[in-house]
């Protein structure tokens, strides 16, 4: 499975791919657009609190994402 956050798919449901990645993939990495993503709420707590480790420097949007 792949998450792509910028997909309309995604968007319209995207309670399939939150469980999968819970699952399957707690630390996820997509090569294409070059990100990570976290799925559990303790892992993502962690994140938030540590933002010199965890760091969305690049911003959030698409275009600043490799494609």
């Amino acid at each position: 499975m792949e998450l792509n956050p910028f997909s309309y798919d995604f968007h319209e449901n995207p309670y399939p791919t939150y469980a999968w990645l819970r699952d399957h993939a707690p630390v996820y990495r997509n090569e294409a657009l070059n990100f990570y993503a976290l799925s559990h709420y303790t892992d993502v707590y962690q994140a938030l609190a540590d933002p010199a480790a965890y760091s969305s420097a690049k911003g959030t949007c698409s275009r600043w994402i490799r494609r």
